[in-house]
């Protein structure tokens, strides 16, 4: 599968001053975007994931609730 990138983006110097101060050794900034980028992704899907789960509950007490012993 070919990577796909993730535009450039411009930022204040003092943000980048920052960003350079925090890299761990070894560490690029594409590593640290990376990174920082999964850590969102999940941190927004978790919301939705959670909604879904409590959706499938829900149906199944209702249906559980609904059928009756003959």
């Amino acid at each position: 599968m070919k990577a796909a990138v993730i535009p450039q983006v411009s930022v204040e110097p003092e943000l980048r001053a920052d960003l350079d101060s925090v890299l761990l050794p070894g560490e690029t900034i594409t590593d640290f975007v990376e990174a920082s980028v999964r850590r969102a992704v999940e941190s927004r899907r978790a919301p939705i994931d959670f909604a879904a789960r409590c959706d499938g509950l829900v149906g199944r007490v209702r249906a559980h609730r609904d059928i009756r012993p003959v």
